[in-house]
């Protein structure tokens, strides 16, 4: 599977509630936007420090697309991992973000 393929199967399967084979696609890309998606992944299980980790992996990745990855850990982390609607909103912002920059990559 190709770098672009993997990556939206990774999104696709996290939007379809598969988290651990989107977690499983996701280990093997080795990239900044693979590490970045692996962060969202681990974000979302509410496993803040891990993600952290991810996201530097990512080079600042996050911040070339426009998006806070540790404004939105953050406020995650306070609302004890129960995401308000307005972060669910972003978190989906975040997921198109990624299927974007993978294709013009």
């Amino acid at each position: 599977m190709d770098h672009r393929t993997a990556l939206a199967e990774a999104v696709r399967l996290y939007k379809a509630g598969e988290d651990d084979a989107a977690h499983e696609i996701v280990q093997s890309i080795d990239s900044p936007i693979g590490s970045y998606l692996h962060g969202i992944l681990h974000r979302a299980e509410g496993d803040y420090s891990n993600a952290r980790y991810w996201f530097v992996r990512s080079n600042g990745l996050p911040r070339q697309l426009g998006i806070d990855a540790d404004a939105l850990t953050r406020e995650l982390q306070a609302q004890s991992g129960v995401p308000t609607p307005d972060l669910s909103k972003r978190l989906a912002e975040e997921l198109d973000a990624v299927l974007l920059f993978s294709q013009e990559v």
